[in-house]
């Protein structure tokens, strides 16, 4: 599970281009190297949602994170 954090301060742009967009590279970096595990996202600002559950589908999973 990867958990990431969508509050305001994740738009801050000390990271270019900000904080929120380089997670996402990140784990777009990470799913390039798995293979054949499951991966699920869980969002939180405040409070936690899941986003997408476990799955070895990683195109539904890169749909779902850009949202």
């Amino acid at each position: 599970m990867i958990a990431i954090d969508c509050s305001k301060s994740m738009l801050a742009s000390d990271i270019k281009p900000s904080r929120l967009e380089r997670a996402k590279r990140e784990v777009k970096d990470l799913i390039s190297m798995v293979e054949g595990d499951r991966l699920g996202l869980v969002a939180f600002s405040g409070v936690s949602f899941l986003q997408c559950p476990l799955t070895l589908d990683f195109i539904s999973f890169n749909l779902l994170m850009c949202n």
